[in-house]
C-alpha cells in the first residue's frame, strides 16, 4: 500500500438487514455477519485498505439487526492510482472502486456510487444535514385495522424540535444527556403499488439526527393511536418531559420494516459509474426482486387456499392484539394506558438541553 496513493472518497451503499447482524462491527462472533465486517473484508481482498482501523473511517447512520438501508454513506481514505505528483502529466485513469467491490460483496450488498470531492473535514456522522427513515406497516391485518387518519394527526406532533428521551433505548456504553431532536418531517402515507386494494402504507420521517431505537419507539406509539388504544394527543405527553420525565414501559416496533432511506450531504456530487456497471447493478437488484416475488407469490397462493377452506382470518379472542409491525402482532389480557405504566429509571439523570 505504501507505493501507492491514497484518497479520501465517500461510498453511497445498500443492504438487505435481515441478513445481517446490523451495520456495525460488534467485535465479537455473532450468528450472522455484520454489514461493515463484509463489506471491511471485501476492501482489504482488493487490497484498497490495509486495515480499518487506519483509513480514517466514518459511518452515516448506524443501523441495528435486521434493519435495512438503501442510501447508507460511508467515508474513507482507500488506495488510489492518482499519481503522487499532481503536476505530472501522465495520463492515469481511477480504479473502478464500485465493480471491483460489487464483484466481492454478496447481492445483499451493493456499493451504488461513490464521491471524491470532499473536504478535508469531511465526516459521514457529522457532515450530514438531513436523514430519511421509512417504516412500511399495512393498514389492515388480522384483527387489527388502523385509524390512518388519527396517526397521521399524531404523527404531525413530532415535528419540530423536541426531546426524544421517551422514545429511545438510552445506550448505556455512552453518556448521552442530550435527547434533543429536529424532525422536519413526518407523515404517514400510501404506499403506491401496481395492486389493487392494497393497504400497505408507510411513515415517512426526516430529521437532522436519531436516537437509538427511537424510529422504532415512534412507530409503536403511532399503532397505537391508529388502534384506538391511545389518543393522538399522548405524543404530545410524551414529548413534554415535564409531564413525563421518565419513559414508561412500552414495546418498540419490529425491525423488518424499517428502512433508513436517505442521507442528505451538501454539494457532494456522486459518481454512479459506467452504463455497463449500472445494467450489472440492476441485474442484481431485479434477480433479488424476482426470486422474492416467486416466494411472495406462492405463500399468497398458500393464504388463499387456506381462506377457499372458509378458514377464519379473524381470530375470536378476548385478548388485546396490538400492532407492532409483524404479521402475527403481540396480543395482552389487558392493555394499560401508556400514561399509567411503570417507568424506566434511566433517565432520571438526563439533562435538559
Amino acid at each position: 500500500m505504501s507505493n501507492y496513493n491514497q484518497r479520501y472518497i465517500a461510498f453511497k451503499f445498500a443492504y438487505l438487514g435481515w441478513y445481517y447482524n446490523g451495520l456495525v462491527t460488534q467485535g465479537n462472533k455473532t450468528q450472522l455477519p455484520t454489514v461493515e465486517e463484509t463489506i471491511f473484508f471485501a476492501l482489504k481482498k482488493a487490497k484498497l485498505i490495509d486495515h480499518e482501523r487506519n483509513c480514517n473511517f466514518s459511518r452515516c447512520g448506524r443501523t441495528d439487526k435486521g434493519v435495512t438501508a438503501i442510501g447508507q454513506v460511508m467515508a474513507l481514505n482507500v488506495r488510489s492510482n492518482k499519481p503522487f505528483n499532481e503536476d505530472s502529466e501522465e495520463k492515469w485513469s481511477e480504479i473502478k472502486y464500485i465493480d471491483i467491490l460489487n464483484k466481492l460483496l454478496p447481492k445483499t450488498i451493493r456499493i451504488l456510487a461513490w464521491c471524491s470531492d470532499l473536504p478535508s473535514d469531511f465526516s459521514a456522522r457529522f457532515s450530514c444535514q438531513k436523514r430519511h427513515y421509512k417504516y412500511l406497516f399495512f393498514k389492515d391485518s388480522p384483527n387489527v385495522q388502523l385509524n390512518i387518519e388519527k396517526m397521521s394527526k399524531a404523527a404531525s406532533y413530532f415535528i419540530g424540535k423536541h426531546d426524544f428521551r421517551n422514545f429511545c433505548k438510552l445506550d448505556t456504553s455512552k453518556q448521552i444527556t442530550n435527547f434533543t431532536r429536529i424532525i422536519t418531517r413526518s407523515e404517514i402515507n400510501k404506499y403506491n403499488t401496481a395492486e389493487e386494494n392494497d393497504s400497505l402504507y408507510v411513515f415517512d420521517l426526516e430529521g437532522t439526527a436519531f436516537l437509538w431505537h427511537q424510529v422504532r419507539s415512534m412507530i409503536a406509539v403511532l399503532f397505537l393511536v391508529g388502534q384506538d388504544l391511545e389518543k393522538p394527543e399522548i405524543i404530545k405527553t410524551l414529548l413534554d418531559t415535564s409531564k413525563t420525565s421518565q419513559k414508561p414501559i412500552y414495546n418498540i416496533a419490529h425491525d423488518l420494516p424499517l428502512i433508513l432511506y436517505d442521507c442528505h450531504f451538501q454539494n457532494l456530487n456522486w459518481n454512479y459509474g459506467e452504463e455497463t456497471f449500472s445494467q450489472s447493478l440492476y441485474k442484481n437488484i431485479y434477480d433479488l426482486w424476482h426470486t422474492a416475488k416467486i416466494q411472495n407469490t406462492i405463500i399468497d397462493l398458500l393464504l388463499k387456499n387456506i381462506q377457499n377452506n372458509k378458514i377464519p382470518n379473524n381470530i375470536i379472542t378476548k385478548k388485546v392484539i396490538i400492532k407492532d409491525g409483524t404479521g402475527v402482532n403481540q396480543s395482552l389480557t389487558k392493555y394499560v394506558q401508556i400514561e399509567n405504566r411503570k417507568k424506566e429509571n434511566n433517565y432520571k439523570n438526563a439533562k435538559n438541553k
